[in-house]
């Protein structure tokens, strides 16, 4: 595939209205003279999301969904909608300069069998920490337990050409559409928070790659509609049963047992509301286990 190919992208939406129209308007541009199909998907929102989609003037292939199934659910929809041979998955909380979208997809023409990420980066330009090492239920328990270092993302290099890394933050992402229908899209059974890691680990698997391109630069929000679905408790019940179920599917049933119990020691100790729901997803995993 040549670098001047069109590229579809998929943005995901729920209740997503105040980010929404920037995203969109911001992408013609970016693929430059490159061709654009968007598709948006809109997981049942009930708020001005769609009104916004509309207001932009950006033509798109809107779905209409009658309920929330989840992100990796969502963008599935839209990768079997794209028309184009490169598919780029972008949240509504994404804004892309001229051309970075142009760029990222000739980074991706260049490597085979890889997801291209860009540097996310913050309104005053810093960037933000989006490049993770690989998961396991050791690395993660030990973690939480002080008992080694803490899991917490790194921030990529400024400059310089495309870097590996094991896994990125899945708001901007990139890949051919051939891998990505090979690969199955994301995996459906997880609703929310770590379908990134796992279609990562996938690529990885498959004998493929991740980079992150830190010439190519993205804005990003980060957490715009999460903030307006479940509030902070919900959205931290989810990670939990999110990176269960990666571990549950990468170590077995086992390594799932074992973060959980972790969880629910650590945050069940807390007096927050937002460590509540966590260690309630927690105990909620150990019961599905039995």
């Amino acid at each position: 595939m040549g670098i001047t190919e069109g590229v579809t992208a998929v943005v995901v939406t729920y209740r997503s209205g105040p980010t929404i129209e920037t995203c969109l308007r911001s992408l013609p541009a970016a693929a430059g003279e490159r061709p654009l199909q968007v598709v948006v998907v809109d997981n049942a929102s009930d708020d001005d999301t769609l009104a916004r989609v509309q207001a932009s003037g950006v033509p798109a292939d809107v779905v209409k969904r009658d309920s929330n199934a989840g992100f990796g659910t969502a963008n599935n929809e839209g990768l079997r909608r794209a028309s184009m041979p490169w598919v780029v998955f972008a949240n509504p909380d994404t804004w892309w300069p001229p051309g970075s979208l142009d760029r990222l997809v000739a980074v991706a023409a260049s490597h085979d069998e890889a997801i291209i990420c860009p540097a996310l980066e913050n309104s005053n330009g810093t960037l933000q920490a989006t490049v993770e090492t690989d998961l396991t239920a050791s690395r993660v328990v030990r973690g939480m337990l002080r008992l080694g270092r803490a899991v917490r993302p790194s921030v990529p290099p400024a400059s310089g050409p495309p870097v590996e890394v094991d896994w990125a933050h899945g708001a901007a992402m990139c890949m051919s559409v051939e891998l990505a229908r090979e690969l199955g899209g994301f995996d459906e059974r997880f609703f929310l928070f770590f379908e990134d890691l796992d279609l990562c680990w996938r690529v990885r698997q498959a004998g493929g790659v991740v980079l992150v391109a830190p010439e190519v630069r993205v804005g990003h929000v980060g957490g715009a509609s999460m903030k307006r679905s479940g509030g902070d408790a919900w959205v931290a019940g989810q990670r939990v049963r999110g990176l269960a179920r990666f571990l549950s599917k990468r170590e077995g049933a086992g390594a799932a047992r074992a973060y959980a119990a972790a969880a629910l020691l650590v945050y069940g100790l807390t007096p927050t509301a937002v460590h509540r729901a966590m260690a309630r997803a927690a105990f909620g995993v150990l019961r599905s286990a039995e």
